[in-house]
């Protein structure tokens, strides 16, 4: 009998261990899947936000331009008709008469050149700036607009420092020629009111959001990881493995020096945007949680070991601390019935009313005393009895 019982109990540990180990596989098949998907969601929720705001931030940011030279347009007619004005009424064209007009008209430089673009006259807050643009305006391009009162230029550019000028030209009203004015940005302006995508992309974490590309003309112009700036993707291994899956719905598997990522590719009007996460970011919970599976099948198996350490617990509630908790209770109750029996003394104080709130007070404080003890401690000795009974 014992032999039968020792190999049932064998095949009953083996058949418990196949089951457990079929738990642990589907768990990690489980988790395994469930946390891919929530990497995904994240990753396809954030390029997708970042391809909105790239939209939103290129519209806004050439809205700006364009009223600033449609404004740059129009100050430059406005100075052809004060010339041709100043002229009509015998002024001269100096550069007193420049420098009024340009505290008028708030530009940073006026520049009126003649039919061969040579300087007739101008006046800047900045003389390397005005000979750079005047270099900048005796183009073929622009000179052709000498003689069309109707035709005007206008165009910015940015500066190596990170500056840019706006510049607007228009044909001269009294004679051939053009009349030029500029405004000039400086690069801490620049920095502060224009949005830029690299200011979107700062607030992303490497470590839990992956690293993010955002690439124009095949360079790198926005990333939370600011060495890639600047820097070519056909050079990046990592580009080039996701430019051969143009799912931008789901993440799939690539490599980067040997290590295992997943990445996503998306396409906006004007540039790309890449994103790629760890293996060890995206499972980053799977251990824990495959063990927590286990534990508690563990634990599940071991029915005797618990009911011994609930049935300890019991003991511990009405052999330790009920005592403890008796004798906070008959302290409050002897403090209580002290200040009842110091108010009761003085009768003369109270009205009647006043009397038998204090004595309901009593009455209800030591009903609770008397009644609720039995039956906390009522209420433990049937709870150890049915743990008792597991064994």
């Amino acid at each position: 009998m014992d032999i039968k019982r020792k190999k049932k109990e064998k095949r009953i540990q083996l058949f418990g261990g196949l089951i457990g180990v079929c738990v642990a596989v589907a768990s990690l098949f489980y988790f395994f899947h469930a946390e891919k998907a929530e990497a995904e969601k994240r990753m396809v929720e954030i390029v997708n936000y970042v391809k909105v705001q790239c939209s939103t931030y290129t519209h806004f940011n050439e809205s700006s331009e364009s009223k600033s030279l449609l404004r740059a347009i129009e100050s430059a007619r406005q100075m052809s008709t004060n010339i041709k004005m100043e002229i009509e009424n015998g002024g001269q064209l100096s550069r007193d008469f420049l420098k009024e007009n340009l505290q008028t008209l708030w530009v940073d430089g006026i520049i009126v050149l003649d039919a061969e673009g040579k300087t007739d006259c101008e006046y800047s807050t900045d003389e390397s700036l005005a000979n750079e643009i005047t270099e900048y305006l005796q183009k073929e391009i622009i000179m052709n607009f000498a003689g069309y009162e109707e035709r005007s230029y206008s165009e910015r550019f940015t500066r190596e420092d990170g500056s840019f000028i706006d510049i607007a030209a228009c044909a001269r009203k009294d004679a051939l020629g053009i009349v030029a004015i500029y405004y000039y940005t400086s690069p801490e302006f620049a920095r502060n009111y224009t949005l830029t995508i690299q200011g979107l992309l700062n607030g992303y974490s490497i470590q839990k959001d992956g690293t993010i590309i955002v690439a124009d003309d095949g360079i790198v112009v926005a990333s939370n990881d600011e060495s890639l700036l600047g820097q070519n993707t056909a050079d990046n291994e990592v580009v080039q493995a996701m430019k051969k899956h143009t799912d931008s719905q789901h993440i799939y598997h690539l490599r980067k020096k040997g290590i295992g990522c997943y990445g996503i590719m998306l396409k906006q009007h004007d540039y790309y945007i890449y994103a790629y996460l760890p293996d060890t970011e995206v499972f980053h919970n799977l251990p824990l949680s495959v063990a927590s599976v286990i534990f508690l099948y563990f634990l599940s198996c071991l029915r005797k070991l618990l009911s011994f350490f609930l049935c300890f617990f019991c003991c511990l509630r009405i052999f330790f601390f009920f005592p403890i908790d008796l004798f906070c209770c008959l302290v409050k109750h002897h403090i209580f019935c002290h200040f009842v029996k110091d108010t009761i003394m003085i009768p003369r104080y109270l009205d009647i009313k006043t009397a038998n709130t204090v004595i309901r007070a009593v009455l209800t404080r030591c009903f609770t005393a008397c009644i609720i003890s039995p039956v906390w401690i009522y209420c433990n000795l049937t709870l150890l009895y049915r743990i008792m009974n597991l064994f």
